[in-house]
């Protein structure tokens, strides 16, 4: 899996500013106790360390796993320390993005206009094997939205886009939770998948948040208009998160013992 996008350093960032107030509320006089719900708190506790800390050592912030796992020792320490730590990782969240090789993000800006690829090759702007992973309905939603795309109706696109995503989001929720998806909300399907897939959720919520605020949500509305570059940006992120719910998807359905 990749965590070298910025939507996913974005992501930690939030969930580490949300968690201060919760670290700063333990006290470790109230944990030296057996008192039966100050354990249970503790465990918790050191659930989400060992999580934050794996996931710094995943997205490759061995300098800000440092300076947090240093940090939360004291417990109630992050509070007040936390925009070091946010410093820290912004600063090598930038490092790894600038260096990290962009291994399937396809082509140029300027080659993703050519009709051609659009109209009839639209494969070829994705990761091999998948878009024969997704769901038949999001395939041909992906298909017009590239005709329009071609055709340069940016503003035709982006409704077929969103499709293609929540399609596949619906089929990927079935898949990771085991319940319907019917009747549910995109932001409820998030939450679920985000209970589901552990440590995964970093890879996944946070692109999806992004399109679903930044680009779903104001595309409902009719007054909402599209150039054709931001539609060219919004396909771009729509195959991303097409591209992370198959791998999460593929690792799952791995036979054991096949690397």
């Amino acid at each position: 899996m990749r965590f070298l996008k910025p939507s996913d350093y974005l992501s930690l960032a939030f969930e580490l500013g949300a968690a201060a107030d919760y670290f700063a509320s333990i006290h470790q006089e109230g944990l030296d106790f057996a008192i039966p719900d100050e354990c249970v708190l503790f465990l918790e506790y050191q659930e989400r360390e060992n999580l934050f800390t794996e996931m710094m050592q995943i997205m490759n912030l061995p300098n800000t796993r440092i300076l947090f796992m240093r940090v939360i020792r004291q417990i109630g320490g992050l509070h007040k320390e936390k925009y070091a730590i946010l410093e820290s990782m912004v600063n090598e969240a930038e490092i790894n993005i600038a260096t990290s090789k962009d291994d399937h993000s396809s082509l140029p800006l300027d080659q993703w206009h050519d009709p051609v690829r659009l109209k009839s090759d639209i494969m070829s702007l994705m990761p091999s094997g998948i878009y024969a992973g997704l769901p038949l309905i999001a395939q041909q939603d992906l298909v017009d939205a590239g005709e329009c795309l071609a055709n340069r109706q940016p503003t035709a696109a982006a409704p077929l886009l969103l499709r293609c995503v929540e399609a596949t989001l619906r089929e990927f929720h079935r898949c990771v939770t085991g319940e319907t998806s019917q009747e549910k909300d995109w932001n409820t399907l998030e939450n679920e998948i985000g209970l589901s897939i552990g440590t995964a959720r970093w890879f996944i919520i946070g692109p999806l948040k992004n399109i679903r605020i930044n680009h779903r949500n104001p595309t409902m509305h009719a007054e909402k208009r599209y150039n054709l570059e931001e539609a060219q940006r919004l396909f771009y992120q729509c195959i991303e998160i097409l591209t992370r719910m198959t791998e999460i998807l593929t690792l799952r359905n791995r036979p054991k013992g096949i690397a």
